[in-house]
């Protein structure tokens, strides 16, 4: 966590996205399983990060196999193989808005629900032993609305059946 005397923390949870190219039989499914990916290419994070670890555990879990062929530091350089369908992806709802709304053919992936989840933890750190001044109390409480109202449109098109 991010308990510490120095930072007072605002903690969000977020449940990650599994991203697969749009034309894959499985982006037609409600949620997806390990099962369902058991054994398909997955592109992911570097191994000590917390996505990898918990599909890690969650694909041991459900005695199927997590087929890791790309390690990547982010999740921008996972997208083109996912929309060429190398590979599928898990992410934070955030970086799915943030490659629906920055590329070219945000059409070429879809993203639908992980079962069971796979959490994404993420906060809004400021001083603790200091009053935030009114121009950075501002900045946090437009900063939590954006991200408020973008986990709100991605939860609204992942929860949306897609076209048939």
């Amino acid at each position: 966590g991010w308990e510490s005397d120095l930072v007072k923390s605002d903690p969000l949870v977020v449940d990650c996205v599994c991203a697969l190219a749009a034309d894959d039989p499985l982006a037609n499914k409600p949620f997806v399983t390990p099962n369902d990916l058991d054994g398909r290419p997955c592109a992911t994070l570097l191994p000590e990060h917390f996505v990898p670890r918990r599909l890690r555990e969650i694909f041991s879990e459900a005695g199927a196999r997590l087929n890791v062929q790309f390690e990547m530091q982010n999740a921008a350089a996972q997208y083109p193989l996912i929309a060429e369908r190398y590979a599928f992806g898990v992410f934070s709802p955030l970086s799915a808005w943030i490659h629906k709304t920055t590329q070219q053919h945000p059409d070429a992936i879809r993203f639908i629900p992980m079962r069971p989840a796979v959490k994404y933890p993420f906060a809004i750190l400021t001083p603790a032993h200091r009053p935030l001044s009114r121009l950075a109390s501002a900045f946090v409480n437009a900063l939590r609305g954006e991200v408020n109202d973008v986990l709100k449109e991605m939860n609204a098109e992942i929860s949306t059946t897609p076209p048939t």
